[in-house]
């Protein structure tokens, strides 16, 4: 059964237990008025557009959407349960509040999270969200992180938003993190992320603006670059500028061999690809993998998630690809029972 979002009543027996759940956790995160998430009352009282995504019929994640007025829509009570994190939930789910967003007439969406909820801002800033200063009820929070990001807003006037619609009785729902966000671990929904693709009939190329231009790079002519390691040495391929920001694509050499684990550390962005051109190196991930990628071989990271590059060899060589160019590396502590290096 495909992944699918649905609007609900955030009062229903499911909502209100993920609502439940969510809340458990933010309580051992942060003090009661740093919580600012709705509740199921608020929700209800302030019309928030609330929807739930399923995958294989089961409840997985929610959020729902509050128009502030005709400046900007606000994200509320995202969250996507752990044990359907790292299937694009998340992303979905976004996509689908911002199509509300657009068919209500708004340009722009803003959103609040927790400085804890790690998954949700590496979600939130690979997805084109800038980071802003606190708004409304969040000014003087210092626990608190907002962001804002500008949507194409539909050219028609305010209308009902196209959503598969589930019986009254029968519903379900996402959590939220502290306030309007959460700890996210997935993204988007197929009718999402479908609900605005154009179609281009057969036969006929799609007529598009290239996304960039050409770029084109050999040994010679790709500069070395400052990177992440000392201890590696760093190719840039000219993508960044010809993809306007959009991809990096880099050789990473292991010249001096790795002289120390890098340490637990995780990125921010959509995603990191990596295929080896030659010579090895280890790693380990926080779902307790430990991984030698040799030559020939791939591995595609997402972001946000905790990982540790222990050993490698002095012939590695690997191509990086990683969405977007502007990739940060965030340094943190191991999972529990991992030491820090080893």
């Amino acid at each position: 059964m495909p992944i699918a979002i649905t609007e609900e009543r955030p009062d229903t027996p499911d909502a209100h237990a993920l609502i439940e759940e969510l809340e458990a956790h933010l309580a051992t995160l942060y003090p009661r008025e740093s919580r600012h998430g709705f509740s199921v009352e608020r929700l209800l009282r302030e019309r928030v557009a609330f929807f739930v995504s399923r995958d294989d019929g089961q409840a997985a994640g929610r959020g729902g959407v509050m128009i502030a007025g005709r400046e900007y829509a606000e994200i509320k009570r995202m969250y996507v349960r752990p044990a359907f994190r790292g299937r694009g939930l998340g992303r979905r789910m976004l996509e689908h509040l911002f199509a509300h967003a657009r068919a209500q007439g708004l340009g722009v969406v803003r959103l609040e999270t927790g400085i804890h909820q790690r998954e949700a801002i590496a979600l939130y800033e690979s997805g084109g969200f800038r980071r802003i200063g606190p708004f409304g009820p969040y000014t003087g929070d210092s626990l608190s992180r907002c962001y804002e990001k500008a949507i194409a807003a539909d050219s028609v006037e305010r209308r009902d938003v196209p959503v598969v619609r589930a019986p009254a009785a029968a519903s379900s729902t996402e959590g939220q993190s502290a306030q309007g966000s959460g700890s996210i671990g997935g993204t988007n929904s197929e009718e999402a992320s479908m609900m605005n693709d154009a179609s281009t009939p057969i036969g006929q190329p799609a007529a598009v603006t290239p996304p960039g231009k050409l770029a084109y790079a050999t040994p010679t002519t790709a500069p070395l670059v400052a990177g992440r390691r000392s201890f590696f040495k760093y190719r840039d391929l000219g993508v960044t500028a010809a993809s306007s920001g959009k991809i990096r694509a880099q050789v990473t050499i292991g010249a001096e061999g790795m002289t120390q684990p890098t340490g637990w550390h995780y990125h921010v962005c959509e995603g990191q690809f990596v295929y080896m051109l030659s010579g090895w190196v280890d790693l380990e991930f926080e779902d307790g993998q430990k991984l030698r990628i040799q030559s020939g071989e791939s591995l595609y990271i997402p972001g946000g998630l905790r990982h540790n590059e222990t050993a490698a060899s002095r012939d590695l060589e690997l191509l990086e690809l990683s969405v977007p160019a502007d990739m940060g590396t965030v340094a943190c502590d191991p999972p529990e029972g991992w030491s820090r290096n080893a």
